[in-house]
């Protein structure tokens, strides 16, 4: 099959940091190591406290997962709140495991209602904040997803339905989609990448969910395949994991929490990016990831070539839209306004008959 190819266009000051960087990219190995390292003994520890709750869930009262010293009272407390969760919910079987939490199925015992348990360790970088509307200082995961869970809902984000704190573990209960799976399985089960129409009917979903967030001053910072669920039957997709979240600012941001294939070229060169564009870029490398079955930058070598080889039965509009997105000046990138204008999101069927020879295509400045 033959190929189209982009070809991203650099601002001056831009290559050159890019260029410099290169030269020390083998510097960064000690400090990859070094995370590898903790996120595996912040595993560990998780394993313990998670064994920990799941030996307590018979009798509550009967194992305290909070420091010895902590006063009586506070221990009755903690102990009540245990009792309360599990009074009122079934715990399922394992969904899915991370470093910092893992996710069980659960039933309510109410009405019976299917939900999704979401154990959290309280590790060393463990955030509170306090949102307009609450007196309580709030956990950052549980925060934001109070935040983007306000009336109105949008059906393409994951719904909080309520929450506990068990001292060194926090309980989030969640909507469970049913059925479901993560839209990494979905798309390996179409061997290979996604079509235009399908990556399209996802997108569409897709970008919502991004703009609902923001427009309620959360930034996830990861919506990748395996963030992001989809009713197989339905095509009904939800973003899900606020564990790398951050409140929107205006500022920029100084510190990246998400997955290292969707890092915006800005941060790897100035160390600093701003929301909404970071958002923009990521999305783009959604679509390609969506679209190939493979993300299209895995090192700064690839970035600094600039080069996109995408399948030549793309329409034309979808081309210009990743290239687009994929700016690598923040500035020039589209606005969640100028993607719902995109005649790729807007036209009334795909073109995809366009067939386009192996050339370097510039996206205009």
């Amino acid at each position: 099959m033959k190929a189209i190819t982009g070809k991203l266009t650099y601002k001056d000051e831009l290559t050159c940091k890019v260029q410099e960087l290169l030269k020390e990219e083998v510097e960064w190995l000690p400090e990859l190591k070094e995370l590898h390292s903790t996120k595996l003994a912040e595993a560990n520890c998780c394993t313990d406290a998670f064994s920990k709750i799941e030996h307590s869930e018979g009798s509550p009262e009967a194992v305290e997962i909070s420091s010895p010293n902590l006063q009586s009272t506070h221990q009755k407390q903690l102990s009540d709140v245990k009792s309360e969760f599990f009074s009122r919910y079934k715990k399922g079987k394992l969904l899915g495991k991370g470093g910092f939490g893992s996710v069980y199925s659960g039933l309510r015992i109410a009405d019976k209602k299917k939900v999704a348990i979401k154990y959290v360790i309280k590790g060393d970088k463990f955030e509170t904040i306090t949102i307009p509307g609450e007196k309580q200082d709030l956990p950052l995961e549980v925060a934001l997803m109070k935040m983007e869970s306000k009336p109105p809902h949008c059906s393409n984000v994951l719904q909080l339905l309520e929450w506990f704190d068990v001292g060194d573990v926090i309980i989030l209960v969640l909507e469970r989609p049913n059925p479901c799976m993560d839209l990494l399985k979905f798309a390996k089960l179409q061997k290979g990448g996604l079509s235009e129409a399908q990556t399209r009917e996802i997108m569409v979903q897709v970008v919502r969910a991004a703009r609902h967030c923001c427009d309620r001053g959360v930034l996830h910072r990861d919506i990748k395949p395996e963030n992001l669920l989809i009713n197989p039957d339905t095509m009904e997709v939800k973003l899900i994991d606020f564990g790398c979240g951050a409140l929107m600012q205006d500022e920029p941001y100084k510190y990246y929490s998400g997955t290292r294939t969707y890092i915006p070229p800005e941060f790897t060169v100035i160390r600093e990016y701003t929301g909404i564009p970071a958002t923009i870029w990521g999305l783009g490398i959604l679509m390609v990831k969506l679209l190939c079955g493979n993300c299209p930058f895995r090192s700064l070598q690839d970035l600094q070539e600039g080069h996109l080889k995408l399948s030549s039965n793309l329409s034309r509009e979808c081309f210009e839209l990743i290239m687009w997105c994929l700016e690598l000046t923040p500035e020039t990138r589209p606005t969640f306004d100028d993607l719902a204008r995109h005649e790729w999101f807007t036209g009334d069927r795909f073109r995809t008959c366009h067939h386009h020879s192996s050339e370097h295509l510039h996206w205009p400045n």
